[in-house]
């Protein structure tokens, strides 16, 4: 069989009303150039075992585990959320110093401006402590696989948070509601990649403010402008860059909620 299997599983728990737990796995397995995709190795994979014939779990192996905490006695205006992943480790926490996380938090409504949320998230994937065990080889660990090259992309894309592998990134934003579907937003946001994977690392920062306004009449604009500050990418560039972009849209939306006469 050339082509390997994919195979995955999502669970999904509430053990305290304000909070909410998912844990996911998914498994690449068989293939040319892979393990065997058999019975026993299946089992294993399944439950993260290790083979004793193949020295390791079958397959490549990625774990997930999420949370929702809404913080209790504030009306749910604060939400707590985020998710950790683990490569080939059978729980995310069973190694955290190996394990990507993206924590976030939720501000529903400004005290004074209800009508106005904040959302600030993070992410990172460094691994410290599996680069310590092994020694180095920065870039050979998350969103990356010796047997298979791409079992963590769809078409060349990238199945996992956009930060990509060893770079953190911090990002924010505001979000005014004038009413349901018309919005005005800013945002910034941080980029950082490891100089130990990209010689002489990298930086970067965005920012860009954009709206959205619905006519009852089902027509629409969406506008955005962003401007993005490249302050070193030594690889790429030979000092600092700037550039900006604007997009408009126009459109039309049929309003099928109208009362037909």
């Amino acid at each position: 069989m050339r082509t390997p299997w994919v195979y995955g599983q999502k669970i999904t728990f509430k053990p305290l009303p304000c909070l909410e737990i998912g844990y996911g796995r998914i498994t690449t397995i068989g293939g040319r150039g892979g393990d065997p995709f058999t019975l026993h190795n299946f089992i294993l994979s399944l439950f993260g075992q290790v083979s004793h014939k193949l020295g390791s779990i079958p397959g490549d192996n990625d774990d997930e585990m999420d949370w929702t905490f809404y913080v209790p006695k504030v009306r749910n205006y604060i939400v707590l959320y985020g998710e950790m992943y683990a490569e080939d480790d059978f729980i995310a926490w069973v190694n955290i110093r190996a394990s990507p996380f993206r924590p976030g938090i939720y501000i529903t409504r400004i005290p004074g401006i209800p009508r106005l949320d904040l959302h600030i998230e993070a992410a990172n994937t460094e691994t410290p402590g599996w680069h310590s065990r092994i020694g180095g080889n920065e870039g050979q660990y998350i969103y990356w696989d010796y047997d298979y090259k791409e079992a963590d992309t769809d078409n060349g894309f990238l199945m996992g948070n956009t930060v990509g592998r060893d770079g953190k990134t911090i990002q924010g934003w505001l979000t005014y509601w004038a009413l349901a579907r018309n919005t005005v937003q800013l945002m910034y946001k941080n980029n950082f990649v490891d100089p130990a994977f990209i010689p002489g690392g990298g930086a970067w920062q965005d920012y860009s403010v954009q709206n959205e306004f619905h006519r009852r009449s089902g027509l629409y604009v969406k506008s955005q402008l962003q401007y993005e500050h490249i302050s070193h990418y030594p690889l790429l560039f030979n000092g600092p860059q700037q550039n900006v972009t604007a997009i408009v849209e126009l459109g039309f939306m049929p309003n099928n909620n109208k009362s037909k006469k």
